[in-house]
């Protein structure tokens, strides 16, 4: 069951996090139901593709004895080098952009704060 929750679990928790920040007192249920940012599409959907490709190459460094057959497993290795830049570039925006939110949110917490606390002074 792991290995199929490394498949969907990260995904779910990034979407948690990213959503969880619009978080509101009427409605507690609603972020659940928010879509994903479409930088966590992309980080997910490298991951996916970097794994398989991960492991197509471990399969094939046992079985290329040719050196075309190195060759293309070289070309395989630059195309999941690529996909990794690619998949760490919007994890770097995924986690930024959380913590923009995050910091705004906390910034509007204590705005309310502030207001709920001048307000009980008056």
């Amino acid at each position: 069951i792991i290995p199929i929750w490394s498949l969907f679990k990260p995904y779910e928790f990034f979407r948690e996090i990213w959503n969880a920040v619009e978080y509101d007192k009427e409605n507690p249920e609603s972020w659940k139901k928010l879509s994903a940012p479409k930088c966590l599409k992309i980080w997910w959907a490298c991951f996916i593709i970097s794994n398989i490709l991960g492991r197509a190459i471990f399969r094939l460094e046992k079985k290329a004895d040719t050196v075309e057959e190195i060759i293309n497993l070289n070309h395989i290795c630059l195309l999941n080098e690529f996909i990794d830049i690619a998949k760490n570039l919007a994890l770097i925006m995924l986690i930024a952009g959380i913590m923009t939110r995050q910091m705004a949110y906390m910034k509007k917490l204590a705005e309310e704060s502030a207001a709920d606390t001048q307000q009980q002074n008056i």
